[in-house]
């Protein structure tokens, strides 16, 4: 193995290291939910976002054909995040979210 090869493959088997143990030592949770409309039909392609308390902006993640989203490793705090979803740039539904531990939004009715 050529000597630029070995370093780049070290250095990555350290970062994978690093985020493991970053990760398991870390408190995360998961926030997910459903996107509906109002005769209760799944709502699939739908951009969803998680805005941090300091205002950084995580995502998208994109409903599936069910309507479901999830969100994960999203970091346990006091603090309330927001779940922003959109239909392209235009924003539908907002929710304020306290994440100490999993969070199910239930059926978000757009």
């Amino acid at each position: 193995m050529r000597r630029g090869n070995l370093r780049t493959v070290l250095c990555l088997g350290l970062y994978v290291l690093l985020t493991l143990v970053r990760t398991a030592s870390a408190q995360v949770s998961c926030v997910t939910g459903v996107v509906v409309d109002k005769q209760n039909r799944a709502i699939p392609g739908l951009s969803v976002y998680l805005i941090h308390p300091e205002g950084k902006k995580d995502g998208p993640t994109i409903t599936d054909n069910f309507g479901q989203f999830g969100i994960a490793n999203v970091q346990r705090r006091k603090e309330p995040y927001y779940v922003e979803i959109y239909w392209g740039k235009q924003l539908y539904a907002r929710r304020v979210v306290i994440v100490d531990h999993d969070i199910n939004l239930g059926r978000i009715v757009l």
